[in-house]
């Protein structure tokens, strides 16, 4: 089994923590944290803390930020080259009540050729690919129908693809009918106008859009009301767990990642669900990505 992720609009995360915000007034920063980061970088990341084999589709900026990261990890890459410097994004979290405030920049425009060189590439390592994984935002000049062009390329090697993404990406996304779709609570609500609950009303209409675009599996990542996983024949609820949290950065991404690894291990939905609430809530406790050794002392509270 060897995965793939694409990462077309990778960013500096800036973490800036602070006990609490008050507008128009300074405040005494507690702790910053800057991480090179992608939604598929992120998967990346932690699939290969769960010991997955996994290469990275990643574009690299002039800057050398990307190189520069994969060759400290040490991970498998194909990057593409682009102009211009990664964007920078600010996280703003506080401590007191674990709300997160971001400011995410767009990146730098780019055109349709080169996301054309991103198809080109993924088309490339797809022979040897089990399950590619995308997701985040792309950067401007990139069309809507991105994912949607990746996930028919995915399907001419019947290499079952993850979108994890928002509003007409993932719209156009669903088309190619991906495997999984796992938005979190503010993109469901961003992309189809409807607030997630754990309510057997907001389950059925989950479940109407899934079968409409053939898709077999849908998650959503709830926070602090944890997660949702819904398939055309039943649902399934993993409860949160009361831990102080330090972040929530890469937490859906680690969920993405866990659900991988729990499905393989079991190959059973509840399982997959424990396993990626347990690495997305490992990650939301922790100042980095989670690591195995703390996924797997969090997954026995589920």
């Amino acid at each position: 089994m060897h995965f793939t992720t694409v990462t077309a609009n990778p960013c500096i995360d800036r973490t800036i923590q602070v006990d609490s915000v008050n507008l128009g007034h300074s405040h005494r920063i507690q702790k910053t944290i800057c991480d090179f980061s992608g939604k598929g970088i992120n998967v990346s990341l932690a699939l290969t803390q769960l010991g997955m084999p996994v290469k990275s589709v990643c574009l690299s900026h002039s800057d050398g930020e990307a190189a520069n990261f994969f060759k400290q990890k040490d991970m498998d890459a194909e990057l593409i080259p682009v102009p211009g410097n990664v964007r920078i994004n600010i996280k703003l979290f506080e401590t007191s009540t674990g709300c997160m405030t971001e400011f995410n920049e767009k990146g730098t425009p780019l055109d349709c050729e080169t996301a054309l060189d991103v198809i080109r590439a993924v088309k490339n390592v797809l022979p040897t690919t089990s399950v590619l994984i995308l997701g985040g935002s792309v950067p401007p000049g990139f069309p809507d129908d991105f994912y949607y062009e990746l996930g028919k390329s995915a399907q001419e090697y019947d290499v079952p693809f993850i979108l994890d993404a928002s509003g007409p990406l993932l719209l156009n996304g669903m088309e190619a009918s991906p495997v999984l779709i796992k938005p979190n609570e503010e993109e469901y609500y961003a992309t189809f106008g409807v607030h997630p609950s754990v309510t057997q009303e907001f389950c059925a209409s989950y479940r109407q859009i899934l079968m409409e675009h053939n898709i077999a599996y849908g998650a959503v990542s709830l926070g602090e009301k944890g997660a949702l996983l819904v398939t055309p024949e039943a649902a399934w609820y993993s409860e949160p767990v009361s831990v102080d949290v330090k972040g929530v950065q890469g937490a859906g991404d680690s969920m993405v990642a866990g659900f991988l690894a729990g499905y393989l291990k079991l190959g059973t939905y509840s399982y997959a669900l424990r396993m990626g609430a347990a690495a997305g809530s490992a990650t939301a406790f922790s100042d980095e990505l989670a690591t195995k050794e703390e996924i797997l002392k969090l997954l026995n509270t589920f």
